[in-house]
């Protein structure tokens, strides 16, 4: 799959290749992690793509969680931890 950066200008190259079925991707604050997860979010809405932001999202208690939450769910997590 590759990604076209074109667009958000902020990375050293234009596109970014993920050859892998499962892609991690982390690094510090403001290093672009939202940026490219939004990226791939726009680009590629008719394949089957899940972002799964924060390690917490995604393992709870050593155990994956049941819901995967992304970052148009914000309200439901609220509403699932009832906040």
């Amino acid at each position: 799959m590759d990604v076209n950066l074109k667009s958000v200008n902020i990375f050293n190259s234009d596109t970014i290749t993920l050859d892998k079925k499962i892609n991690f991707i982390f690094g510090k604050n403001g290093t672009g992690k939202s940026t490219l997860s939004r990226t791939i979010k726009e680009q590629f809405v008719d394949k089957d793509v899940r972002i799964f932001q924060g390690i917490d999202s995604v393992v709870a208690n050593g155990k994956l969680n049941s819901i995967t939450l992304g970052n148009e769910n914000v309200e439901a997590e609220k509403n699932i931890k009832g906040r």
